[in-house]
């Protein structure tokens, strides 16, 4: 394994989830324990192995999901449910902002603030205010299909109900990026939908210099998904459209080991270790692909900390 080179083309690691960890001082963090998905490991240890694995001068982008905020705080998930959406967003929006405070304090100039909204139904609605999205510096807008029929009870989403809550959710001046578009979309959508069925999404992306993610967590596994997404990536680059490539990292360790297996005895390893690796080892080819589909140095934003930095500063300006 320690013979193995890589160096990643990142200067920002865009989509991390982690964390608050000792930043929260005498509170007591609180976990979901059946949840798989929630984050392995502490900003602070992101930040550590991250800086080693990607270099110093690496810029992170925190990005944590909202509901987190409700079970680190011991709320129940249904707050978003129920009749009392507006209370869920309200405390989920109080959450984010405490997180981006302190991360703001303890890591100036290393981690951009930020979070992974859900886009919860068709109208585009997000469960964080636009007032806190506003106050953070990078916005991720993800269609998760769990959390919408969590706040839409007895709705299952149809394929026109996932572009059309994405369309609404680009049009939202705080919304920087669209995450793993294709991410959820279920196998019933692909037995009807085409990829002209998602130009006027790209068009309005486009139009708002919103970011298209690639998310290479899922992109590598390949799959009747991603095969529907390389032809949307096309498009998007024919459209013009800004990229992002992301891992969506929710536990380091694989990749801190990979790095140096002797600074993992303390984070929790994930059962997933050798896909990870696969990952890596392929993501030349992976690079190579999506040049291919027309991503190039000057439509991925995040290879170079300027350009990503001058994108935001101008979406925001």
């Amino acid at each position: 394994m320690s013979s193995i080179e890589f160096r990643s083309p990142f200067e920002v690691v865009c989509h991390t989830h982690s964390k608050l960890g000792p930043l929260l001082a005498e509170q007591q963090e609180k976990v979901r324990e059946d949840n798989s998905h929630d984050a392995c490991l502490t900003i602070g240890e992101l930040v550590d192995y991250g800086t080693r694995f990607f270099g110093q001068e690496v810029l992170f982008t925190d990005t944590d999901h909202p509901a987190h905020v409700l079970d680190r705080l011991g709320i129940q998930r249904q707050e978003l449910g129920n009749g009392s959406l507006e209370i869920g967003i309200k405390r989920i929006s109080e959450g984010v902002a405490q997180r981006a405070s302190l991360i703001k304090d303890h890591f100036p100039g290393q981690v951009l603030t930020g979070v992974e909204v859900d886009i919860l139904n068709r109208e585009g609605t997000l469960d964080v205010s636009d007032a806190t999205l506003a106050s953070l510096d990078v916005v991720i807008a993800s269609f998760h299909y769990n959390i919408w029929k969590l706040v839409n009870p007895g709705q299952k989403p149809t394929a026109l109900d996932y572009v059309d809550s994405i369309v609404e959710a680009a049009q939202n001046p705080h919304v920087d990026i669209i995450g793993h578009p294709c991410g959820d979309l279920q196998r019933s959508y692909l037995a009807t939908m085409k990829p002209e069925d998602w130009d006027y999404l790209l068009e309005i992306m486009a139009a708002n210099k919103v970011a298209f993610e690639v998310n290479l967590s899922k992109y590598w596994r390949g799959g009747e998904k991603i095969e529907f997404e390389k032809q949307l990536i096309r498009r998007a680059a024919e459209k013009g459209l800004f990229f992002v490539l992301s891992l969506d990292f929710h536990s380091l360790a694989p990749y801190a080991a990979y790095k140096d297996p002797n600074k993992v005895e303390n984070i929790f390893v994930s059962s997933d270790y050798d896909t990870n690796l696969q990952m890596f080892l392929r993501f030349r080819t992976i690079l190579k692909q999506l040049r291919e589909l027309g991503l190039n140095e000057l439509n991925i934003l995040n290879i170079d900390k300027l350009q990503f930095l001058n994108w935001l500063g101008a979406r925001n300006s």
